[in-house]
């Protein structure tokens, strides 16, 4: 059996590491965070969630949905991690088209979402789904 990429011999889905290793190193780098952080799930410990700080340093057009929403919603990008607006736009995206089939969005908001998600996909040269018709 092929090593997997975190050394334990396993082979996983989760960038070559298993699911226990992946695990343990969430619980791991949740333990170093522990007082700046929220508490309320795994993914709220990574250093992946961004804090209100961080979104109040975004400008309005940095979101997917602000001229109809205050606050604004579906950042488009962080400030504090370069390079991290491809993954932003991606779950703007499917925040959006969830959003529109649960039936939370006004009038005109999903056209809105749609048409700033597409912009920065452009611009970070990911191919955006949501205005082919």
């Amino acid at each position: 059996m092929a090593k997997g990429a975190c050394g334990c011999g396993k082979r996983g889905e989760f960038g070559g590491s298993c699911l226990e290793c992946v695990q343990r190193d969430v619980a791991h780098r949740g333990s170093q965070h522990r007082g700046r952080r929220r508490s309320r799930g795994n993914y709220a410990m990574t250093p992946h969630h961004m804090t209100a700080a961080e979104r109040r340093m975004l400008s309005r057009t940095d979101f997917a949905l602000r001229e109809q929403r205050d606050p604004p919603a579906l950042p488009l990008r962080d400030p504090t991690r370069p390079g991290s607006a491809r993954g932003y736009i991606i779950a703007a995206s499917g925040r959006l088209n969830m959003m529109k089939n649960l039936g939370h969005l006004k009038p005109g908001e999903w056209r809105e979402g749609a048409r700033h998600i597409a912009e920065a996909a452009r611009r970070a040269g990911i191919k955006s789904h949501l205005l082919e018709k």
